[in-house]
């Protein structure tokens, strides 16, 4: 018996967006959060045929944060989720997920956009209203 779909206001997209990976090198990802969940999608180098942690419930969610990079001439921002997801006993660990922020020109720009997803997800953990809502 398949689980009632969830309600239309919990699947709806806040926020969507492009995003690398920590390093640099790695693939990117589709973010779409939602009110119930952060939903992540590989994008490059292929979309995986059955995507492993693509979704992440905000009630594994510990927290978030926004970085910078060492380098200076490093114009990408970083978005970092702190997550405690269930293992295969039952025990929670710690995993972090770190995306890039890289698609303005400027370091400034990227990091506002980092900021905004920081700032809603903080939002949504604590109960308050989004920006702008």
């Amino acid at each position: 018996m398949a689980p009632p779909p969830p309600p239309l206001a919990a699947s709806t997209p806040l926020l969507h967006g492009e995003f690398g990976s920590y390093p640099a090198q790695g693939p990117r990802f589709a973010l779409t959060l939602t009110s119930q969940a952060l939903h992540i999608q590989r994008l490059r180098p292929k979309p995986e045929a059955r995507p492993r942690g693509g979704l992440v419930p905000l009630a594994e969610v510990s927290g978030c944060c926004t970085l910078r990079s060492r380098s200076p001439s490093d114009s990408a921002a970083y978005f970092c989720i702190y997550t405690y997801p269930r293992g295969r006993r039952g025990a929670r660990r710690r995993a972090t997920r770190t995306f890039r922020a890289d698609g303005a020109a400027t370091y400034e720009e990227n990091r506002a956009e980092a900021q905004r997803w920081a700032t809603a997800l903080t939002c949504l953990l604590r109960g308050l209203p989004l920006p702008g809502d």
